[in-house]
């Protein structure tokens, strides 16, 4: 189960599927009387459209300073993506400011790294009355709001991979010690439980 979570994760992308052979309709066959109406092409963007996303984050945790890091490299590497990251300091009144901010600023997006789980109501309340799409990465809201998007693991499953990986590893003997990290975090409390 763990090769194949792994193997969603990464890789090469399958090569494309050959087209099947072209079937001719038989010459007795009736023409349609009116032509099928073409998909329309998705818009591109204008080269002077900028799209701005909004990140709130915890800047001092090696973890969330990694997936900053690849945020702001993978941004800067499409033309006309400005990313806005601002740091949290893991402060619930703060954070809840740095979204007020970017709904001010009238971002296209906004993405938040919870300071506290169960305090998200305010910044998806402030994002969806300015009509903003919001994401929340990596610590699921106790109450995910209906019309956000969570991305991220089931912290449960995490821990419950962790305690196999380690019986395998110690052979079903040994002593085991939990070191848990922020205890207000969801993730902490859930992988816990998993193990």
């Amino acid at each position: 189960m763990l090769a194949v979570a792994l193997n969603a994760c990464g890789g090469a992308p399958p090569a494309p599927a050959e087209a099947p052979a072209k079937e001719e309709a038989p010459a007795d066959a009736a023409a349609p009387t009116e032509a099928p109406a073409e998909a329309e092409a998705p818009a591109e963007a204008s080269s002077d459209e900028t799209i701005t996303i909004g990140v709130t984050m915890k800047f001092d945790d090696l973890w969330l300073t990694t997936l900053r890091d690849a945020m702001t490299t993978y941004a800067d590497s499409q033309p006309g993506v400005e990313l806005i990251a601002v740091d949290s300091k893991e402060d619930v009144a703060v954070q809840l400011g740095q979204v007020e901010n970017f709904v001010a600023q009238k971002v296209d997006a906004i993405i938040v790294i919870p300071a506290n789980t169960d305090a998200v109501d305010p910044m998806t309340q402030a994002a969806q009355e300015a009509g903003i799409p919001l994401v929340y990465v990596n610590r699921k809201p106790v109450e995910l709001p209906e019309g956000v998007v969570y991305v991220g693991s089931d912290s449960i499953d995490a821990g419950i991979f962790q305690g196999e990986w380690l019986a395998e590893q110690l052979g079903g003997k040994g002593n085991v010690v939990i070191m848990q990290g922020d205890l207000a975090q969801e993730a902490a409390q859930q992988r816990t439980e998993g193990v």
